[in-house]
């Protein structure tokens, strides 16, 4: 998997320049893909390393989107109701950081855990909310990934 490839070698790097940040994302971006992949005990360990990087460094953004791949990692688990906590921790930990695409990418996954729970209308907000900021931002890539959702519904 090349986008692995790429995240050992930043780590690698951010590890021997002492790059803090940098090396907090590069786990939390491959936690991110082994939760994707459902390579759960892997994405554990990743961002529990990402986020005791980024509690030492202070980088909320990073913490935002942390709570984001935990509610993934629970969800995979079925725990659903720590998973909606974490999606709900990082939708409001984004706003606090005006980071507004990642609030977007949190409401998409706390919609899939909704549809999940026959949470239709529930779900069928958030997936609209999303689909309004890629509209408005015009990021073609996500609108089309959240139309289906929304067809879902």
């Amino acid at each position: 998997d090349i986008a692995i490839e790429h995240l050992d070698k930043c780590i690698d790097s951010s590890t021997d320049l002492d790059m803090l940040d940098c090396l907090s994302v590069a786990y939390l971006n491959k936690a991110y893909i082994r939760a994707k992949q459902n390579n759960i005990k892997e994405a554990k360990d990743l961002i529990s390393l990402s986020r005791r990087i980024s509690v030492k460094i202070n980088d909320r953004l990073t913490m935002a989107e942390i709570y984001k791949v935990k509610g993934m990692i629970e969800f995979a688990e079925n725990n659903f109701e720590k998973a909606e906590k974490y999606y709900i921790k990082s939708i409001h930990s984004n706003k606090k950081c005006g980071n507004y695409c990642n609030v977007a990418e949190a409401a998409i996954e706390l919609g899939k855990l909704y549809n999940t729970l026959g949470k239709k209308l529930e779900a069928k907000q958030l997936f609209f909310a999303a689909y309004e900021f890629y509209e408005s931002t015009g990021v073609n890539t996500m609108l089309n990934e959240v139309k289906e959702y929304l067809e879902l519904n």
